[in-house]
């Protein structure tokens, strides 16, 4: 059965009554960010108010998430997924290796957008020397376990810590207006190294 016909209950009509979903393209705000978009929208064929469709505003969040990242050249939460399970720990212990709240990375992975701090140090993190910094930061955040885990995952090419990719000044320009303890610990490295 299509979607399209589908009774919907209409606040308007306080009955439910057949709907038709329609695409339009609207400007939202993300982040401080204005965000266009094509979405869809369930009206009532009776009266032509917009109804509420739960379904269709999941699908309509994340294309709207997806054009900011877009635009804003961010990593989709599929892409935060894979750089994770390259290194081969679960969403809590890449939060915590990264230095960021426990929950946060499975929010991304959950399609919530990112800022760009934090977009930009999963990026790094494609690179082992970045996810060694990483560790060598917040070991102590990690379980025996999921150290265990990381280590396995750096074990698998022998990683120089003084052999930091050029991609570190970039990283050091964007941290530099951040004065967490784990932003600053980055960028000393990379100025030691780099």
């Amino acid at each position: 059965m299509s979607n399209l016909f589908i009774k919907y209950y209409c606040d308007e009509c306080n009955e439910e009554n057949e709907t038709k979903i329609k695409q339009e393209e609207k400007i939202f705000t993300v982040k401080d960010t204005q965000v266009k978009a094509v979405i869809e929208t369930r009206y009532c064929c009776k009266c032509g108010q917009a109804v509420w469709d739960e379904e269709l505003e999941k699908k309509n969040e994340k294309i709207v998430f997806n054009e900011y990242r877009a635009q804003k050249h961010f990593l989709l939460p599929e892409q935060i997924k894979e750089i994770r399970e390259t290194i081969g720990i679960s969403q809590s212990a890449f939060s915590r290796l990264l230095g960021f709240g426990e929950k946060t990375i499975t929010r991304y992975e959950s399609g919530a957008p990112q800022d760009s701090a934090h977009n930009l140090l999963i990026c790094f993190m494609k690179d082992k020397k970045n996810v060694k910094i990483a560790f060598n930061k917040n070991e102590s955040l990690l379980t025996t376990r999921e150290k265990r885990q990381v280590k396995e995952y750096l074990d698998k090419s022998n990683i120089d810590l003084l052999q930091l990719p050029e991609n570190a000044k970039i990283l050091k320009s964007v941290t530099l207006h951040n004065t967490s303890p784990y932003y600053n610990y980055m960028w000393r490295e990379i100025e030691n190294y780099g």
